[in-house]
């Protein structure tokens, strides 16, 4: 049985149907098309991927869950959120998010609290908590698909 499972993966191996685990190094930019909206996101650093799993485990301990939710979310949304396309101010300008050492700006971090796409920012946001293929980004924390919400691509790392 083992031998035949070994075979068979072998097989599957040599004609292309598996592929290559994907890392995404936290300079990658992940775009993601949310409705009209496109959203860029970077993954985490190991840094503040460690500082949020503590946050979270704080967070299912705290007395104050909605409060401290809100503080987690919008922390998550300040390191992974990079650019936002297809948004304009009242003024008619695109919407362009300031980032300072490598996170959104107070500004710009009220700008993406106030999308109407908010929940499938956080929901995206989130899955960068963990080392995901790219399906994983669009579902939900109870494995749930997005709807309206597309990965688009991986662009290049920066240098």
């Amino acid at each position: 049985m083992i031998i035949a499972r070994t075979v068979a993966d072998t097989v599957l191996f040599f004609i292309g149907v598996y592929m290559a685990l994907v890392l995404y190094r936290n300079t990658d930019i992940l775009k993601f098309k949310i409705g009209d909206i496109t959203i860029c996101f970077s993954p985490l650093n190991i840094r503040d991927k460690t500082l949020l799993l503590n946050s979270g485990a704080k967070l299912q301990a705290s007395d104050n869950q909605v409060e401290d939710s809100l503080e987690f979310s919008k922390t998550i949304i300040r390191m992974t959120v990079k650019a936002i396309e297809n948004v304009e101010l009242t003024d008619g300008t695109p919407l362009k998010l300031e980032i300072e050492n490598g996170q959104l700006t107070d500004e710009s971090l009220d700008d993406v609290m106030y999308l109407p796409v908010l929940n499938e920012v956080i929901a995206i946001a989130s899955s960068l908590l963990q080392s995901t293929p790219k399906d994983e980004f669009i579902k939900d924390a109870q494995g749930n698909v997005l709807e309206g919400v597309k990965y688009l691509k991986k662009t290049a790392t920066k240098k």
